[in-house]
């Protein structure tokens, strides 16, 4: 799964990942449905039911394997030897965030290309009126 999109109830401390916006935006209003359905004697006050684009998660990053080191190497990088493996998290953009940036870069060279024609195209245009200035047209 992509983890594209992701629907949260921050009532109930609930969420779920979704690899669409229709996925998330269904589950979100499903979710404001139950609510709904409840709320003959009032809504909570903090409800906050949504849905939004992931950006971002945390991913696993490996430090150090045990298997990597003698037993001695691993004391003297200060390593509990109870553990075979560190790890830290780290965040990174997810796919779809990336592609994302990629089809906003294929977007601004469309548009840099499209603003350099229009530019050719108002230059051609003033050299015509220019030259239509100058020569004298019949008159109608």
């Amino acid at each position: 799964m992509t983890r594209a999109w992701i629907g949260f109830d921050r009532f109930d401390y609930n969420h779920e990942y979704f690899e669409t916006e229709t996925e998330a935006k269904k589950w979100a209003e499903d979710t404001l449905a139950e609510y709904r359905g409840d709320a003959m004697d009032g809504w909570p006050e903090d409800l906050e039911v949504g849905y939004a684009k992931v950006v971002a998660v945390s991913v696993e990053k490996e430090l150090a394997d045990r298997k990597n080191f003698t037993a001695e190497e691993w004391a003297e990088e200060g390593y509990d030897s109870s553990f075979d493996k560190y790890v830290n998290y780290e965040m990174t953009e997810t796919t779809a965030t990336l592609a994302l940036h990629d089809t906003i870069a294929e977007r601004d060279k469309r548009i840099a290309y499209l603003e350099n024609e229009v530019k050719q195209f108002n230059e051609v245009l003033a050299e015509a009126n220019e030259l239509s200035k100058e020569k004298t047209w019949p008159q109608a």
